[in-house]
């Protein structure tokens, strides 16, 4: 289990969080300090002058970049792009993973054996180059991970065809980053892969799929809108506070502002849960928060 915290936030996260609510700019705001805290910090005059920008806590702790990498997954994501395998590429990523015991293969020593051969015979013995003392060769770099790597092209498909972006919405997009982050986080055990997902709707299918992600895998849902039912401990909800009802503290806070103090926890969060599924962000006990 991780905290996440700011002055505002306390919240408390496994598998996965989903942030719903009213207060849309509170949540915004919330996501804006996720994604700065997860950045090489920069600071300015106008920060240590003006206004100084709230970083969270992770663990009681300041994120640490070496143990710790974020990924944004948003409807305007461009595939296409990320094929293009630049340096934050998820694609990449991926490959420098699938390549992390090459060295150690058969085939590998093998491509470095005809490698040198190809040195030593095609490139040098038969046009070598000499004058008196001066001679000229060539020599091929190390074929390492990195050089392998640009060597690989990345190609998406579907039905079996050659797909671009705009041939996948965006349901399948989020399902497919996710299923290759949580490929990239079952060689890299020892770091803690954070995703912030920002889709309108979630429903059964991308649960199922988050439910058998890898235990250093941590998702935030950004949503407004549940189509299937979700344990209320996974709700953080932004209204007028913010609540995590994974946090009896919170909660009792919580009753005692709605006046419902002497109502049963269990009753509370039951009656909280209900005018969710039923989406009722402008009715019932949710209004009031």
């Amino acid at each position: 289990m991780k905290q996440i915290k700011t002055k505002e936030v306390d919240l408390r996260v496994d598998k996965f969080k989903v942030l719903l609510g009213h207060k849309r700019k509170r949540k915004e705001h919330f996501l804006r300090q996720i994604y700065s805290s997860f950045q090489k910090r920069n600071s300015s005059d106008y920060q240590e002058e003006v206004q100084r920008f709230e970083y969270i806590k992770l663990n009681e702790r300041e994120v640490n970049l070496k143990e710790n990498t974020l990924y944004l997954i948003h409807p305007w994501i461009d595939l296409d792009d990320e094929l293009k395998l630049g340096s934050k590429s998820i694609f990449l990523k991926h490959i420098e993973t699938l390549l992390m015991e090459v060295e150690f293969d058969d085939q590998y020593m093998m491509m470095k054996q005809v490698i040198g051969l190809f040195e030593s015979e095609s490139l040098n013995n038969k046009h070598q180059i000499n004058f008196d003392s001066i001679s000229l060769r060539y020599q091929m770099n190390d074929l390492n991970t990195k050089l392998f790597s640009k060597l690989i092209e990345a190609i998406v498909y579907k039905d079996d065809a050659q797909a671009i972006s705009i041939d996948i919405n965006y349901d399948e997009t989020v399902m497919f980053i996710i299923k290759i982050i949580n490929e990239i986080a079952k060689q890299h055990y020892q770091l803690e892969f954070w995703l912030v997902v920002v889709k309108s709707e979630i429903d059964t299918s991308l649960l199922n799929l988050i439910a058998e992600t890898e235990r250093n895998v941590h998702i935030i849902l950004d949503s407004e809108v549940l189509l299937t039912n979700i344990n209320i401990d996974n709700i953080v909800y932004f209204g007028n506070t913010v609540t995590d009802f994974s946090d009896p503290q919170q909660c009792y806070e919580l009753m005692t502002r709605l006046n419902q103090e002497f109502t049963p926890m269990e009753e509370f969060k039951t009656n909280i849960q209900h005018s969710i599924e039923q989406n009722l962000n402008n009715h019932g006990l949710l209004k009031q928060f």
